[in-house]
């Protein structure tokens, strides 16, 4: 009996040992230094869906000077987009992040190595929760600045729950069997339209994004106001984690760039439908005067906040039909998310100024800018009415499923 327990016990131990190995070389989640071997495990497939985990090992690892705080907008930005000047840089963006997030692994990025340029990328709405999966132990400092005395033990749970959990290695198993149909192995262009294809084509994807966000919003009616200004508690919000962020900047010496990332005006109009029209307009707002104001009290420039969003050559981007799976667009996969194109454009702007678009605002040209933004809207309406009365449609379509639901319960 004690020879068999001792059989047992090896078998499960050596068992143990093989998955760690496994899934420390396969490093799905790409968080150990472990050996590169082409064509196994070249693409990280699981990365973008455990960002919050992988991004902060990432970070530790690269030591970066130069980093972007982005939604999963900004993933589609390359590193080398971040500093023209060659430093050292990291693409931080986070899924669904939230901008208090945002200021958190800042404050994180700038414990493990001293920053010298920090790009902030805005979305409409600002916002200081924290998504489930962001834990802030893993981080080097808590919230207030001071060292945390938890983050090996945090550590020491990561590197187990990757090393022997059976997440760890689905995500491994699943690592290696998407290889053949990763970028790496097709090409990017061809990678790109495999998954534009699948998802039904570029329109499809539009009305995914859009049919979601509906399907999201509680009103049983569009309130689309471009004239109302509602609002201010997002503005309060805006301006109190936007203020963190600056304040930290100065502290540091750190250059800061502020942007507003563009989304389609399709899904700028989707947005008005649902009622937030006067808080993205607002958000604007706020962020202008705070780092007016905080420029002011240091006795400096103001740090530059540019605005690619609104109705422009690259936002009013023709969709194709509903029914061509294989049309590509240039600047967009939905609404919501643009490609690694425009980003090149924002950032040729903010580096060189020669893509001729984007504004850059201030106190001055703010309410302008809005203005201009409202009116373009107007037509674009007037001469997209397809457009209009599809998203129209959808809004109604998700109301009836919301009500169903509700029915059913």
């Amino acid at each position: 009996m004690k020879k068999y327990s001792i059989y047992l016990l090896s078998a499960i131990f050596t068992l143990l040992l093989l998955v760690a190995a496994f899934n420390w070389l396969i490093n799905p989640y790409d968080i150990f230094n472990s050996p590169e071997i082409t064509g196994l495990k070249s693409y990280k497939s699981e990365v973008e869906r455990h960002t919050r985990l992988s991004k902060v090992y990432q970070l530790e690892s690269l030591k970066p000077e130069v980093i972007l705080l982005a939604s999963s907008r900004g993933l589609v930005v390359p590193d080398e987009y971040l500093s023209p000047e060659g430093m050292r840089a990291y693409n931080l963006s986070l899924t669904s992040a939230s901008t208090y997030e945002q200021f958190r692994m800042l404050q994180h990025a700038q414990s493990v190595n001293p920053l010298k340029r920090v790009v902030l990328a805005l979305d409409e709405k600002i916002t200081n929760s924290r998504q489930p999966a962001f834990v802030e132990n893993r981080l080097a400092v808590n919230a207030d600045g001071t060292r945390n005395n938890k983050k090996w033990k945090q550590t020491w749970l990561d590197y187990f729950s990757s090393l022997l959990s059976i997440d760890a290695l689905r995500a491994s198993s699943r690592t290696v069997r998407k290889q053949k149909d990763g970028p790496v192995n097709t090409g990017a262009e061809e990678y790109d339209r495999r998954r534009v294809y699948k998802a039904g084509g570029h329109h499809q994807m539009f009305r995914t994004m859009e049919a979601s966000l509906f399907y999201q919003y509680k009103g049983d009616s569009s309130q689309c106001d471009t004239g109302s200004d509602k609002g201010a508690v997002s503005q309060a919000v805006a301006a109190d984690v936007i203020k963190d962020i600056i304040e930290f900047s100065y502290e540091n010496d750190i250059e800061l760039i502020i942007y507003f990332s563009p989304a389609h005006a399709r899904f700028y109009e989707a947005k008005c439908m649902v009622g937030e029209w006067a808080e993205i307009e607002n958000t604007k707002r706020a962020v202008v005067a705070t780092v007016e104001y905080l420029a002011g009290s240091y006795g400096v420039q103001p740090f530059p906040v540019w605005d690619f969003s609104g109705y422009n050559d690259v936002t009013t981007e023709q969709v194709p039909d509903i029914d061509d799976r294989n049309g590509r667009m240039r600047w967009y996969w939905e609404g919501s998310h643009y490609t690694q194109q425009t980003a090149q454009r924002i950032f040729d702007q903010i580096f060189t100024a020669e893509s001729a678009f984007g504004v850059m605002l201030n106190a001055d040209n703010i309410e302008p800018h809005l203005k201009d933004i409202r009116d373009k809207r107007d037509e674009y309406v007037a001469s997209h009415g397809e457009d209009i009365a599809e998203l129209a449609l959808l809004f109604e379509r998700s109301k009836s499923t919301r009500q169903a639901r509700r029915t059913n319960k």
